[in-house]
Order: structure tokens, then sequence, then C-alpha cells
């Protein structure tokens, strides 16, 4: 248990540190995400966000898989993860001399940074879940995860930065408000839109999952019959 708190912990701070240190360049955070997912050797699952956990409980649940020993593990991760992008953020803030913060940017409302922020951390949850299932090649999933986070920064960047984490804007907030008192009003909507993504994510991909389960018992039964 310790060890997979370690590793989220860590992987949440390589992650937070290098969006804190490129202001939320999308290669660089992706890569990020790539290299931290190979450092920890997935012991925790690669999470490095509270909303794919959030996902993957609701997953499990869905699948009756959902314990009290799960759910305080799951917990705990997010604890881990924000501990672990606070130090990052505060790293990045020494490194680069400035700190950063999510906000929707000028000329964009505040619906569209909220849905843009679902969308793509609904892609990013529900990638995550699912490339456990369709590949066995740990190197395939993890570019596939890693992709998502970059091309939705790509996407959004210019909208809400693309954070599609909690714990990463959290964390980002709080110490640029306590370093500038200012850009904290739309930290909500980086915490909600993400958690409501990973309840999306979650009940879609188990139906998906469900769906492939069917199709390869039928294949299966197919092939007896031959």
């Amino acid at each position: 248990m310790s060890t997979k708190l370690l590793a989220e912990a860590i992987g949440s701070f390589f992650l937070a540190s290098t969006i804190a240190i490129t202001d939320v360049e999308p290669f660089s955070t992706g890569g990020t995400y790539w290299c931290a997912m190979i450092f920890t050797g997935f012991v925790s699952g690669a999470h490095y966000n509270p909303a794919i956990t959030f996902a993957v409980m609701i997953k499990d649940w869905m699948e009756d898989k959902l314990d009290q020993v799960k759910v305080k593990e799951n917990l705990l991760m997010m604890v881990s993860q924000f501990i672990g992008a606070l130090f990052g953020i505060l790293i990045g803030w020494g490194i680069s001399t400035r700190t950063i913060y999510f906000e929707v940017a000028d000329g964009y409302q505040q619906t569209e940074g909220f849905f843009s922020e679902f969308i793509f951390t609904a892609v990013l949850c529900a990638d995550f879940i699912m490339v456990s299932k369709i590949t066995d090649n740990i190197m395939i999933g993890s570019s596939v995860i890693a992709m998502a986070v970059t091309s939705g920064e790509w996407a959004i960047g210019k909208i809400s930065k693309g954070c599609f984490n909690p714990t990463i804007c959290l964390a980002a907030n709080i110490v640029n408000y306590a370093h500038t008192g200012s850009n904290f009003t739309d930290t909500w909507i980086y915490i909600l839109a993400p958690m409501i993504a990973a309840i999306f994510s979650g009940m879609t991909a188990k139906m998906f999952l469900s769906e492939l389960d069917e199709q390869k018992k039928a294949i299966e039964e197919s092939e007896e019959k031959r």
C-alpha cells in the first residue's frame, strides 16, 4: 500500500513540476506523464490524477468490485496525488521563478471552459480504463494515455490551458493565490468538470467493456462449434 501511495505522489510530483516549469506545454506534459508511468512501474496503476482514480472507482462500482478496502485505498491515493502535486508546483515555482494558475482565458465564458475541461478529461479517463482491457502492451497503453493529454492540451489550451487534473489545478491556484492574491475564481471549474467527467467515463467505459466481453464470448463459442 505504501509503495502505491509513494508511486502516486512521485508521478504527480513529476507531472506538476513539469506543468509549472513549462506553463502547460503539451508535449512536455504528455511526455512527462508517459515517463512517470514507466518510472513508477505501474505499481499503483499510474493514475496521478483523482479524476482517473474516481473513474476507475465508478467502473469498479458498476462491476460490484468496489469494497471498503478499495475505497480507502483510492481516497489515500487522491491525497498522495495532491501532496505530490503541491510539492511539484512549489519546485516548479522555484525553478521558473513564477507561479502558474488555471483560469478560463479572456474572451471565453466559464461554461466554455467547463465543457472544454469536461470533454477532454472524459477522453483521458475513458482511454485510461479501456487500454488496460484492449492491450497487454504497456508501452502502447501508456502512449495512448500520454497522447490523450497532449492532444487535449493542444485542443483547448487557448481556452482553459487544458488541466484535466483537479489536484494540479488546486495546488497551482492555491500557491499562486498565496503569492499574488489573485486568479482563484475559476478553480471550481477545474475540480467539478473533471470529476463529473470521471463519472461519465466510468459508466461509458463499463458499457463498452461489457460489449467487448460479449463479442469475445461470441467468438469463443463460435470457435468451439467448429
